[in-house]
């Protein structure tokens, strides 16, 4: 057995003594010159707090991007749903709050009757409704769902309620508190948002590479600004060139999208081009193919056929 062990050394050094002599055209071994991540990152790209208008409105009333954080991380929070303790199983590598950026914190200033956001035309007509929702969800909880429905929708098509100072003050504050809880090597807080065109389903996710100094020097791109895709890519540009950091954006919900998410012309009508192909995949070289509301694939002969909460509420 000795004498086998030592033959099989023997000529495993020769093997070595040959490729150390070879040059790298015959080389024996294929991966001598490559090298390929070998470890695993587990998060969530694509979370809802508070700071969300259809997020409040339905129920998540007092877990902010702070909750999600803390709850990410592996701590022990309470479920704003039945009061019971939660965890979750294994801590997340990563996590994005991607608040929307249209209306983003309204609710929440709305509840605390923030006076510039009270002397807004609609947020005089959501205040009201607002508390009779509150009111309602201590004796009925199915009238309280049916008037936030009805609230969600009328925000959908509603102006923005906001002005830039306000707008500036919760972006600030939650781009702070993704620093606070970014832990290189640990635990990594990325910053972004969602824009979303809502009328046609064209959703994406904006995600910067940058802490709080860079991102801290633009607010987010809204449906309010422009429900043109085009636009949104030219915000990101901008971005770019003001700070020098990284941004990127993924699409998602385009099963609901009734095609547009991947037609074969923009959204104001015109062909693609190969300049709108190459822009495109600049900006969005990923695609968000599944979360907890369903799938954003489906097949063209159906399109928004998803039978996901959102679609059936809408």
């Amino acid at each position: 057995m000795k004498g086998k062990l030592l033959y099989l050394g023997c000529c495993l050094l020769g093997l070595l003594s040959v490729s150390s002599n070879s040059s790298p055209k015959t080389q024996y071994s294929p991966y001598v010159d490559r090298s390929y991540p070998t470890d695993v990152y587990w998060g969530d790209t694509h979370l809802h707090t508070s700071q969300s208008f259809d997020a409040y409105t339905f129920g998540t009333r007092k877990l902010g991007p702070e909750e999600a954080y803390r709850f990410a991380k592996g701590e022990v929070m309470t479920s704003s749903i039945n009061g019971m303790q939660v965890r979750i199983r294994r801590p997340l590598d990563f996590l994005v709050v991607s608040d929307h950026a249209a209306s983003m914190g309204v609710m929440n200033g709305l509840e605390r009757q923030d006076p510039d956001l009270l002397a807004s035309e609609v947020g005089k007509r959501w205040a009201p409704k607002l508390k009779a929702i509150n009111e309602a969800a201590k004796i009925d909880s199915a009238k309280a769902k049916e008037l936030s429905i009805q609230l969600f929708r009328e925000g959908l098509s509603e102006g923005p309620v906001e002005e830039d100072e306000y707008r500036e003050t919760v972006w600030k504050n939650i781009v702070s508190m993704a620093d606070k809880h970014n832990d290189p090597g640990k635990f990594t807080a990325l910053i972004g948002y969602e824009w979303t065109a809502v009328f046609l389903m064209q959703h994406r996710v904006v995600i910067f590479k940058d802490g709080a100094e860079k991102v801290g020097q633009v607010i987010p791109f809204s449906q309010y600004d422009s429900l043109d895709p085009e636009d949104l890519w030219a915000y990101l540009k901008g971005y770019e060139q003001k700070t020098g950091g990284e941004v990127l954006a993924i699409p998602h919900s385009g099963d609901g999208s009734g095609g547009t998410m991947f037609a074969l012309q923009n959204a104001k009508g015109v062909p693609f081009t190969k300049l709108y192909a190459k822009t495109r995949s600049r900006w969005e070289p990923l695609y968000e193919v599944t979360q907890m509301m369903g799938d954003s694939e489906s097949h063209p002969v159906k399109p928004g056929s998803d039978e996901s909460p959102l679609f059936t509420a809408l």
